[in-house]
């Protein structure tokens, strides 16, 4: 698929996808800079965290990657991460201090990506067999 012809809202699900990959970046260095300048329950449990935070990361931006490429295989890992994602928000809304802003934006991010994730024309350029322009 050309660059011309990518529907709009495939750079907006693509913008989308970017500021949770950044939101959860930062959060994976923040989390690795507090295990040496606040105490763990558990280093091993701390140091696990770090890990998964490390892999999501990553996930997040080869979905990315795999989006921006038009991709077929990013929906299903998108709708996952979309649903992880407003699970672990609402989760945090009775969170102490300011997080709770945190969970808002999660929340919204995570239905805004989860609706164009099933818009048609999203749909159709990110289908594992798009339609030849030919016909």
């Amino acid at each position: 698929m050309s660059s011309t012809t990518r529907s709009p809202l495939l750079l907006v699900l693509a913008v989308v996808l970017g500021i949770e990959a950044l939101g959860v970046s930062g959060y994976t260095v923040w989390f690795g800079a507090q295990l040496f300048v606040a105490e763990t329950g558990t280093l091993s449990g701390a140091l696990f965290l770090l890990g998964l935070f490390i892999l999501c990361s990553a996930w997040l931006w080869v979905m990315l990657v795999g989006l921006i490429r038009v991709r077929p295989g990013v929906r299903a890992p998108a709708v996952v991460w979309q649903t992880t994602q407003a699970v672990v928000g609402i989760s945090m809304i009775n969170a102490e201090g300011d997080w709770w802003i945190v969970a808002v934006v999660m929340i919204v991010l995570a239905l805004g990506g989860g609706v164009l994730l099933f818009t048609p024309s999203v749909s159709r350029a990110i289908a594992r067999h798009p339609k030849s322009d030919a016909q």
